[in-house]
């Protein structure tokens, strides 16, 4: 009984996780769909730190603007 209650929360942790990461894709994805995105920093003025991945350290700074709304099917 207890090894399926832990089998079960692990499943079910598992199952959350995957919905988080599912959704934060989408979330991702509509801005992208949206937005133009705009680095407000060089790439030569980013210090890069190497941990698991390679980021900078202090975040990149940048710029959404909408994108503007035009239509891709015309009517017939």
């Amino acid at each position: 009984m207890i090894i399926t209650g832990f089998f079960h929360f692990f499943s079910a942790s598992f199952l959350g996780q995957k919905y988080a990461v599912m959704e934060e894709k989408v979330v991702l994805a509509t801005v992208l769909r949206n937005f133009h995105l705009e680095s407000l920093e060089k790439r030569e003025d980013l210090v890069l730190i190497g941990e698991l991945v390679l980021r900078p350290r202090d975040g990149v700074q940048v710029r959404l603007t909408p994108k503007s709304i035009t239509s891709s099917c015309s009517s017939s």
